[in-house]
């Protein structure tokens, strides 16, 4: 379990910070009040096995404290944390004692306590999710089941004690989704569907995203889709699609919007092809230009990329490989968030 710091925007000269060797399902991670980085994963420390908060004590990692949440049995499916106002982490995660979907609301920045609750009863719903803090300071989480439709559930409160969830019926099976929110201060979803392979965006129309939705399709074959809102205030959006030569080539797309709705993309294009990429992600400089990265086999390692986008658009950009990982450890996924 590996932390890396770019020393420079351009990451040409990062430092690798080895966390732990305990074994890790899946983790995300959020920066904190402090600007140092709090991460919380599924996988074992110790003899101990469950849901853990990491919170890094120095700006590289390299000093943290460990706290175990929850225990469980076994570890599976994902999870995501974000930042509250009052600065401490909120975090869903799919729980593989009872299988369904929990929330944990910790009481401090370093996540040493919290409150933990079911959002969803369904068995199997919320096997992965994404938690944002909306505009006005409660968590909203996406989120889907193994065969079930995606859902959009809005909380009423800082601790999610109360909640109100809608069914977006025009995603059904989505595997990959992320949610962010809009410069009118809408959410925004971009997901894919397992079924018909079509990347789509969607714009909501009110805050729980109950009517006056609009969809529009941005790719096929896609998926793994990661939203950004930059500058002048509209949807970024990145995506891995299946080459046309097929097999194991896809190619890193990048769509950015007109508007709010998507409606009117002014920018889309195919970045580059690459072999088995996984899961891309954004972050933004401090002008708004993304920064994009993804991992990819090189053919004997899994590198992991990362594009500097010299505008908005990001119609050309700076490229560095930031690390390559022996393929035989299996490294599939990261995460990635700006320090500052």
């Amino acid at each position: 379990f590996r932390f890396i710091e770019c020393v420079t925007d351009a990451c040409d000269q990062p430092n690798d910070i080895l966390l732990s060797t305990d074994a890790i399902a899946a983790y995300a991670i959020v920066n904190g009040a402090d600007q140092k980085g709090f991460i919380a994963y599924l996988g074992n420390h110790g003899a101990k096995k469950g849901l853990f908060s990491l919170k890094c004590t120095n700006g590289n990692c390299s000093q943290h404290t460990i706290e175990g949440l929850v225990a469980m049995t076994a570890t599976i499916g994902e999870l995501s944390v974000a930042m509250r106002g009052n600065g401490t982490p909120f975090i869903t995660y799919f729980n593989a004692n009872d299988h369904l979907l929990h929330a944990y609301a910790c009481d401090d920045a370093a996540c040493k306590s919290g409150k933990d609750r079911v959002l969803d009863t369904v068995v199997n719903n919320g096997v992965k999710s994404v938690v944002k803090i909306s505009p006005d300071g409660n968590p909203a989480i996406l989120y889907w089941g193994a065969v079930t439709p995606l859902h959009f559930l809005v909380c009423q409160d800082v601790d999610c004690a109360n909640f109100t969830t809608t069914i977006l019926s025009n995603a059904q099976y989505a595997t990959e989704m992320d949610l962010e929110y809009g410069s009118d201060g809408l959410p925004v979803v971009a997901h894919d569907n397992l079924i018909t392979g079509a990347l789509k965006f969607t714009h909501c129309g009110n805050m729980t995203c109950s009517s006056g939705n609009t969809t529009k399709q941005l790719g096929v074959n896609a998926t793994g889709a990661r939203l950004a809102i930059n500058r002048p205030g509209t949807p970024f959006v990145f995506y891995v699609q299946q080459a046309s030569g097929g097999g194991g080539t896809h190619d890193m797309r990048a769509t950015k919007c007109l508007n709010n709705t998507c409606t009117n993309p002014n920018w889309n294009t195919n970045m580059g092809t690459y072999v088995h990429p996984t899961l891309p992600s954004i972050l933004l400089q401090p002008d708004g230009k993304p920064i994009l990265i993804f991992s990819y086999t090189n053919g004997i390692d899994h590198d992991i990329e990362q594009w500097v986008c010299n505008d908005w658009q990001c119609s050309t950009h700076t490229t560095a490989t930031v690390a390559s990982i022996h393929s035989g450890m299996g490294f599939s996924a990261f995460n990635v968030k700006a320090a500052k």
